[in-house]
């Protein structure tokens, strides 16, 4: 029995720790902060003198959309995410302290 509150204890530690999830959203998600994986095009254009002129572009791949979610619990969250174009995740910076002490 012991062993059982111990372990349900650990648990509800465990799950209440500071931390930053990111995961692939789902249409029932409302919090957290959305991106988009870059998925490349190909764009040709033609110049002045009718030459092909090839150029890679990248653009939201809308079947690949993420969620940065912090999850505060029992301690502090700081993210700041760079987003190029508003939907690229270029860089994130972040620090989570649990508030837990170390030896």
């Amino acid at each position: 029995m012991a062993r059982k509150v111990l372990l349900c204890a650990l648990m509800l530690l465990m799950l209440g720790c500071a931390r930053l999830e990111i995961r692939k959203a789902t249409s029932s998600d409302t919090e957290g902060l959305r991106f988009y994986r870059p998925w490349p095009y190909l764009w040709i254009t033609v110049n002045d003198k009718g030459q092909c002129i090839p150029s890679v572009t990248y653009l939201p791949d809308l079947n690949q959309e993420y969620l940065i979610v912090p999850h505060p619990g029992f301690g502090v969250v700081t993210m700041k995410p760079t987003l190029q174009n508003g939907w690229n995740l270029t860089a994130i910076d972040s620090t989570v302290d649990s508030k837990a002490a170390t030896y």
